[in-house]
């Protein structure tokens, strides 16, 4: 549900008197870091520590990435 609607505003976001389409398209892009965690906890994954950590630092780098092409 969480999704979803994350995925309508994202589909209204591109429009060119809102956020523009390059814009748009970076942040809709940064959904997978809503579907990760989301997938992670709904399945009930057991990551152990490294293995968590590396995928907290991945969605890190994307939303840095994000932030840094939105701002540029």
């Amino acid at each position: 549900m969480l999704l979803s609607i994350y995925q309508i505003f994202l589909r209204i976001s591109p429009q060119p008197n809102m956020n523009g389409l390059a814009t748009g398209f970076i942040l809709s892009q940064t959904s997978v870091v809503l579907a990760t965690l989301m997938g992670i906890w709904f399945l009930g994954q057991k990551k152990t520590h490294k293995e968590m950590l590396v995928t907290i630092l991945g969605l890190v780098i994307i939303i840095g990435a994000a932030a840094i092409t939105v701002i540029v």
